[in-house]
């Protein structure tokens, strides 16, 4: 599982090369990075996922699930 994690990730991160302000790239990274338990660093992505794409449904319940765990 943590070997699929880090591969996603650096795909993601290659994406977020060529486009920094991706929301889908954007989004996959915080999804990983909520899936690795680095909750704060996830949330501070969400964030910036809903302000390029307020419309963003799964970064808000995301972010909304990451709020009510704490």
């Amino acid at each position: 599982m943590s070997s699929d994690l880090e591969l996603a990730s650096q795909y993601v991160d290659k994406a977020l090369v060529i486009d920094e302000f991706s929301a889908e790239a954007l989004y996959a990274k915080a999804y990983i990075l909520q899936q690795k338990e680095k909750f704060a660093d996830a949330e501070i992505l969400y964030n910036r996922v809903i302000k390029i794409n307020p419309a963003h449904v799964f970064a808000h319940y995301n972010l909304a699930v990451i709020q009510a765990l704490f």
